[in-house]
């Protein structure tokens, strides 16, 4: 299948169900604009993580490293942390003692905390930004891994 039909089936896919499809950047693109794919590998992921830190003046290295310790560079993980009683004692909003916690994709956000979705936080495109503005916002503290 050629790319051009892949693309076009992720576009009517994208306007005509509420399937979540994951939007990914891709090194190949046309005139710089991010294009659909469903996989991404860790070079487009690094581009991405590049082009984010140019474009919200903070330090790549940085990024790279919150998103390796934080995620590996999996963008599809859930946080294998579990939920503490002093956690849930503050914020029962977040779940329930000994539960995973509520935190996905790349940069871990944390759902409850960041009035994200799941597929917002395990979007890489989204999670790159969110990493990269909320860095330069001087919100590094987020993170564990910073």
């Amino acid at each position: 299948m050629s790319k051009k039909t892949l693309g076009l089936i992720v576009i009517l896919v994208l306007l005509f169900t509420s399937y979540p499809v994951k939007i990914s950047y891709s090194s190949e693109q046309v005139d710089n604009n991010y294009v659909a794919q469903l996989e991404w590998t860790r070079e487009q992921l690094e581009d991405l993580v590049q082009q984010k830190a140019l474009e919200y003046n903070v330090s790549a290295e940085v990024m790279k490293r919150i998103i390796n310790c934080e995620s590996g560079w999996n963008y599809e993980i859930q946080s294998r942390h579990k939920y503490t009683a002093g956690q849930i004692s503050r914020n029962p909003h977040w779940g329930v003692v000994g539960e995973y916690e509520k935190s996905f994709g790349l940069v871990q956000i944390h759902i409850p905390a960041h009035n994200v979705t799941i597929e917002q936080a395990t979007d890489p495109i989204f999670a790159v930004d969110f990493l990269a503005d909320n860095l330069a916002k001087g919100n590094a503290n987020w993170w564990t891994c910073y």
